[in-house]
């Protein structure tokens, strides 16, 4: 099946209001979000999302790209995060406390890769920590001042170290090695002594 009125919109994360973008099209009934994930060529999840105003046949379009690059569909409304970055971010709180609890990000995600393709710090460092810290700022506003936050992260992102592509983040990444690094983990001592 495919639709001569499809609109497909790559966009860089899944904080945008897709309906927004389909408001500025003639026609929304036209438009659905792809959201990929990182690394996008292993990832098998595909969240299509559902504007407010899309045809049926656009949908079906949507959903059959998604079949035909082997990936599996998961529909999603228009709201932050889709499905599963909202899913990632309580995951994350918690991790992020167990930081402030006296565990290393690479204690974590080599606990974790017993049951994931990779842990947690190196999924962040591989998409980018600069796309959760322009959430992170977003929200900010409308934090509950009850709930405890953890600043590392912030942080790090202030120092310029976004991950993989600046070749330091929670890791310390040269010509394809990754190490823990010493900085961050003195950087978590100090925040949990706070």
């Amino acid at each position: 099946m495919c639709s001569k009125n499809l609109v497909f919109t790559p966009t860089n994360t899944s904080y945008l209001d897709v309906n927004l973008i389909a408001n500025t099209l003639a026609d929304p009934s036209r438009i659905i979000g792809l959201h990929f994930f990182s690394p996008a060529h292993i990832m098998k999840l595909l969240e299509i999302i559902v504007t407010d105003h899309v045809s049926g046949d656009v949908l079906a379009t949507g959903i059959d790209l998604a079949k035909r690059l082997n990936k599996i569909p998961v529909l999603s409304g228009v709201c932050d995060g889709f499905i599963a970055n909202r899913l990632m971010t309580a995951y994350r709180q918690e991790c992020d406390y167990m930081l402030l609890d006296g565990a290393l990000p690479w204690d974590i995600d080599r606990a974790m890769v017993a049951g994931f393709p990779m842990g947690l710090y190196q999924m962040q460092d591989l998409a980018g920590l600069d796309i959760s810290w322009a959430m992170q700022k977003r929200l900010a506003k409308t934090r509950k001042p009850i709930v405890r936050y953890v600043k590392v992260a912030d942080k790090l992102c202030e120092m310029g170290r976004f991950g993989r592509k600046t070749g330091r983040g929670w890791y310390q990444y040269n010509n394809g090695n990754i190490r823990p690094d010493p900085y961050v983990e003195q950087l978590i001592y100090a925040e949990s002594a706070d």
